[in-house]
């Protein structure tokens, strides 16, 4: 996601004569609603942001490589991250006892590996419900991926299975509430409402360019305007951008070259960031837009709030929702 770090102006005055400014927080350069728990004079514990919302972004000619995960799994499928604990999940496929490899996003350090119970393809965050899903193979269906600490060791059936092809790898516009994926045979992206499990329909690509061979078990959303659906081309080691009429946009080179076998699969857009399955069995991020903030953030604030407390008693608690927007 792309951030933006502002200083917060709300402050509480209380009628102990304790004043604070708060701390700066880094925020998502989207609109969000913040709640935030005042909990002694100095201290500020803001709610992680959402990534809800299209962002202007303008494609580069050739990604910038980033972060590398090193899975200890041969069967590596695709990659979703957590904001909330700053996680990365690398979804694995086989059966239903493959794990979710759960890695450090600072770092890249796998911190886990446990089974979840499906036998994934695509696995995504979902902002509007804050929590990790995924597909599995076949009659697999969407999962809720749990956890019983910040990383995966669970899943809980939301839907049964209504995918293109029995290996289809989904992803999440979050913008639209559709879970999507790619479809060969069309060519064009599968639409299904994430709210029912009911198929929108398919959106055919136009103008892809000739010679093309996607990863086609594999599909992006990316969240950036006129450039949402990203797909990887294995003959030129680029992800080609459409837009959501379907119409090609764009042409990033990559400098990785995907994994020769099991090249239908990984592929992953997370994070704003695109991510390749390599020849040496890595997972390689690559920045592949540009992205400017057109105005000045604007946030607004609830006037000063009085507490009143109990004699002897020097702390309070105070509840209030900033909003904070910027486009």
């Amino acid at each position: 996601m792309k951030k933006i770090t502002w200083i917060w102006l709300c402050a509480i005055s209380m009628l102990l004569s304790s004043h604070f400014a708060a701390h700066a927080q880094s925020v998502d350069d989207t609109t969000l609603q913040t709640s935030v728990s005042t909990k002694s004079a100095n201290t500020i514990i803001a709610s992680p942001a959402t990534q809800v919302g299209r962002m202007a972004g303008t494609p580069l000619a050739s990604g910038t490589p980033g972060l590398v995960l090193d899975p200890t799994t041969d069967t590596p499928m695709a990659i979703a991250y957590n904001p909330i604990d700053d996680l990365y999940y690398a979804a694995t496929g086989g059966n239903t006892g493959r794990p979710i490899q759960c890695h450090d996003a600072t770092t890249g350090a796998l911190i886990s590996s446990s089974p979840v119970g499906v036998d994934q393809r695509g696995i995504w965050w979902n902002p509007n419900t804050m929590q990790t899903e995924a597909n599995g193979f076949g009659s697999g269906g969407v999962y809720t991926i749990t956890s019983s600490g910040t990383c995966p060791d669970g899943s809980t059936l939301l839907f049964a299975a209504n995918q293109p092809d029995s290996q289809s790898g989904g992803d999440y516009d979050y913008d639209n509430d559709e879970i999507i994926y790619f479809d060969e045979s069309a060519p064009g992206v599968y639409r299904v409402d994430r709210a029912t499990n009911t198929t929108i329909g398919t959106t055919i690509i136009t103008a892809t360019p000739a010679g093309t061979n996607y990863a086609e078990m594999s599909i992006g959303y990316t969240g950036v305007t006129g450039f949402e659906y990203a797909l990887f081309d294995v003959v030129t080691n680029s992800v080609h951008l459409y837009d959501l009429a379907g119409a090609f946009q764009a042409t990033v080179t990559i400098s990785e070259t995907i994994r020769a076998s099991n090249s239908r699969f990984l592929f992953s857009y997370e994070n704003d960031l695109a991510w390749v399955l390599n020849g040496t069995n890595n997972w390689t991020s690559h920045t592949i837009f540009s992205f400017a903030v057109g105005d000045a953030p604007v946030i607004t604030c609830p006037a000063d709030i009085m507490i009143n407390t109990e004699p002897g008693v020097c702390t309070a608690v105070s509840n209030f929702a900033g909003t904070a927007t910027d486009t």
